[in-house]
C-alpha cells in the first residue's frame, strides 16, 4: 500500500527524466542519484521533487523551507 504523499505525487507531478549522458558519478556503488525530475504546486508555491535512482522521491529542500517560512510582516502591522 502506497502512503498518500505517494500517491499525490504519481498524479500531481509531470515527470521528467533527467538526462545522465555524460553524467559523472562516484565511484560508491549505492550512491543516489536523480533519475527524474517535477514540480508538485501546491496553491501558489512550486515545489521541486524528484524520484532518485532507488524509487525515493525527495522534495528540494530550499523549497521546503521557502513553503514553511511565513512572509515578512510589513512595517507599521503588528
Amino acid at each position: 500500500m502506497s502512503a498518500p504523499i505517494d500517491k499525490l505525487l504519481e498524479r500531481e507531478v509531470d515527470w521528467e527524466e533527467i538526462d545522465l549522458a555524460g553524467a559523472r558519478f562516484t565511484d560508491e556503488p549505492d550512491a543516489l542519484y536523480a533519475t527524474h525530475k517535477g514540480v508538485l504546486e501546491i496553491g501558489a508555491a512550486k515545489l521541486r521533487v524528484y524520484q532518485l535512482n532507488d524509487g525515493q522521491r525527495v522534495f528540494d529542500a530550499d523549497d521546503v523551507a521557502a513553503f514553511f517560512t511565513p512572509p515578512p510582516i510589513p512595517d507599521g502591522i503588528s
